[in-house]
């Protein structure tokens, strides 16, 4: 679990939102438990880098297109909005990144689906 990796138990969350109680639920949960939505929060809220950060990128490699709660792409959005500083000392993951996520703007483009656009836009600043 992130906690485990980090060796940081965050305790019982002080906040009852569903961000803050799903981010404190997910940082205990096996990293292979996670799930999409859990990558997307976890990415989205820069939490357990750079291990999410890597699962994301393998799972992406399966499939651009996994969703989380708000749709196809989420996972991948939301790998593509995280800081330069995320990505400091694992170039290899971030360029395996870059590759996959300009072969899911081929297909967004041939299949003229609705995220294209957020896409273009996240990878766009990713790549600099």
């Amino acid at each position: 679990s992130i906690e485990q990796l980090e060796r940081a138990d965050w305790g019982a969350p002080t906040y009852g939102s569903y961000v803050v109680t799903t981010v404190h639920d997910l940082r205990r949960m096996p990293l292979d438990a996670l799930g999409d939505e859990h990558l997307r929060l976890a990415l989205s809220q820069q939490v357990g880098l750079p291990w999410v950060a890597e699962l994301a990128v393998i799972r992406l490699e399966e499939d651009p297109f996994r969703a989380g709660d708000f749709g196809p792409g989420d996972v991948l959005r939301a790998a593509l909005r995280l800081p330069a500083e995320a990505w400091r000392g694992r170039p290899d993951l971030k360029d395996r990144l870059g590759r996959l996520a300009s072969q899911a703007m081929t297909t967004i483009e041939a299949l003229t689906l609705p995220i294209r656009d957020d896409i273009d836009e996240a990878l766009g600043r990713f790549q600099g």
